[in-house]
């Protein structure tokens, strides 16, 4: 509860309140019931989007089990680890709001759904689970960001050994 408490921005927004897609969100495939996602699209360019096609960045997060390590729980208490490999990214487009310039979820059956541009009716829709504060979005798009800069050689092995015989 503490965890939840410190990590979830959602817990003091009024229950009328519309998600919309933005840093942090996390939301869950409707289709793949174990598949949740972080958007790691930063805020500038999740906002003025009239009407407008846009594809947004998601990290993938996996369920784990109680005695693994995980670093989000959801309010239904389910643990997520980050899968922080620069080959897990994901893409999904989505089209912001006329009116507001954002991309909301419809409420649909009690749950908040974000649909895919290229939606027809039996392609994967999003459930809007959570949206983490600020500075904890912040940090995982920083490590993320780390891991991306590296500097990933395949030097020889005589060079990687100085030269030596």
């Amino acid at each position: 509860n503490f965890a939840k408490l410190t990590h979830h921005k959602n817990l003091f927004l009024p229950t009328n309140a519309i998600p919309y897609l933005t840093l942090g969100t996390i939301i869950k495939s409707t289709v793949f019931s174990n598949n949740y996602y972080i958007c790691i699209q930063q805020k500038c360019d999740s906002v003025r989007i009239h009407n407008e096609e846009r594809k947004f960045l998601f990290l993938p997060l996996s369920v784990v089990e109680t005695d693994k390590q995980f670093q989000i729980v959801t309010p239904e208490n389910v643990k997520l680890s980050l899968n922080k490999r620069s080959y897990s990214i994901r893409t999904i487009k989505f089209i912001g709001n006329e009116s507001d310039g954002v991309v909301k979820a419809v409420q649909q059956e009690g749950r908040y759904i974000f649909s895919q541009v290229y939606n027809e009716k039996e392609d994967e829709q999003f459930e809007w689970v959570l949206d983490l504060k600020d500075l904890h979005s912040q940090r995982i798009v920083a490590e993320y960001a780390s891991l991306l800069s590296r500097v990933g050689l395949d030097e020889s092995e005589w060079l990687r050994r100085g030269g030596t015989n």
